[in-house]
């Protein structure tokens, strides 16, 4: 079956003939029958498949000469993937559906003022084709690529993958994507991925550096993005916002607690970081207040990773026993370092609750376990992610460009490992 007749067959109006013999010509007007018959020799279309796949890309329209001419350019073998890994761009998708670039671009980004019949040829054609849009260059073409940066200290560490899930999901509910990086508390890597952030044209950052060197503040000046720190206090002065939670007031309720089950020897595991001193603060204001003897220990070893933080807890709370042996309380600085103190208390034969009630910070996921049973302060640590996001968004958005620093609350988590003292 010779192509005229395969067209002439397929055709809805049998619109027009080719000079010779009366053959039926193709369906379209204003393009010559030998001008067909050359471009399908250049495409080396003969059989039944070809011209009706040609066909159903063609439809119904009136076709310009310029436009068939342009489908005609296409080599059809780029397309396949077995035989060449070729990337199809969108000129390709234009070029296949006979439109101009402008226009697949329009479909692509949602313009109302393209017909129906011409979106579902693109569509059409992008699903044929495989083609798959380049999101960065049409975020680029609007000055956006919706991609925020997130810094996570340590990804080992649990307490911040929770901050990161609750910024996560507050991004992608508002079309946003997360670009991650593992700082492995290295003040280098934060620096170079500033840098990227740069580069990579990022619409917005939110860090948890572990401190605020000078080339930090350097670099943070240079940047012309929004940025939050989030559970990072930074210097008033770099007029950086943070989303942090309000480890004072924490404090304040836990010793709160401790007081209204009776104890009054109450010691305290000092976390050896800035965070540490606000609740060591807290704990000896609360002391002073209530009349009570404070009993901070510090002890200068890491504490961010939990065996560094279990042997820390470990000799602060042997510190502790060798102080003041007549402690009924221990308030640690976080749940890493009261795993430690319940290490050295079990080996010296001393029960929790029984001797002595035991309390942390952070409520990670293994205080709840059996073993453990641990009071602690709740930091409501998604919650803090999806209040960084938000900030993070308002800036963007410009609804806010100063924003007011946000401290949020915490919850008690009361469980096993505390008591209510027996009085003599």
């Amino acid at each position: 079956m010779g192509w005229r007749n395969v067209l002439y067959r397929f055709s809805k109006t049998g619109r027009g003939r080719a000079g010779g013999g009366g053959t039926a010509g193709p369906p379209c007007r204003g393009i010559r029958a030998e001008g067909f018959s050359k471009s399908f020799q250049r495409l080396k279309i003969n059989g039944f498949t070809d011209c009706l796949k040609l066909f159903y890309f063609l439809g119904n329209r009136v076709l310009t000469e310029p436009a068939f001419c342009a489908y005609t350019e296409i080599d059809r073998n780029r397309f396949s993937k077995k035989e060449n890994n070729v990337s199809v761009t969108i000129r390709d998708v234009a070029k296949y559906c006979g439109v101009s670039v402008s226009t697949v671009s329009r479909v692509l980004n949602g313009y109302t003022d393209i017909s129906d019949e011409t979106s579902g040829k693109v569509y059409e054609a992008i699903k044929t084709l495989d083609f798959v849009p380049s999101n960065t260059a049409r975020m680029l073409s609007k000055k956006k690529t919706k991609i925020i940066g997130l810094t996570i200290p340590d990804i080992k560490d649990p307490f911040f993958s929770e901050n990161a899930a609750g910024a996560e999901k507050l991004l992608q509910e508002n079309g946003y994507e997360i670009f991650y990086g593992n700082m492995e508390r290295s003040s280098e890597k934060l620096l170079n991925f500033l840098q990227q952030a740069r580069q990579m044209r990022f619409d917005g950052l939110i860090i948890t550096p572990d401190g605020w060197s000078e080339p930090l503040l350097d670099a943070i000046r240079k940047l012309t993005i929004p940025l939050v720190a989030l559970r990072r206090r930074p210097p008033q002065s770099s007029g950086v916002p943070y989303v942090d939670n309000d480890h004072y007031q924490g404090v304040m309720e836990m010793m709160t607690y401790l007081t209204d089950l009776g104890h009054e020897k109450i010691a305290h595991i000092v976390l050896p970081t800035e965070i540490g001193e606000i609740r060591r603060n807290a704990y000896r204001d609360f002391c002073r207040i209530r009349g009570i003897e404070a009993r901070d220990v510090r002890v200068d070893l890491p504490a961010n990773k939990l065996d560094q933080a279990k042997e820390n807890g470990y000799r602060a709370m042997r510190l502790i026993h060798e102080r003041y042996p007549d402690t009924t309380a221990v308030f640690a600085g976080t749940d890493q370092l009261a795993i430690g103190a319940m290490v050295y208390l079990r080996e010296k034969g001393l029960t929790i609750p029984g001797d002595i009630s035991l309390a942390g910070v952070n409520d990670m996921d293994y205080a709840s376990l059996p073993w453990f049973d641990l009071t602690t302060i709740s930091l409501n640590r998604e919650e803090m992610g999806r209040a960084a996001a938000q900030m993070l968004l308002d800036m963007i958005e410009k609804r806010q460009t100063h924003p007011e620093n946000l401290l949020l609350g915490s919850s008690l988590i009361v469980r096993g490992s505390t008591i209510k003292i027996k009085k003599l």
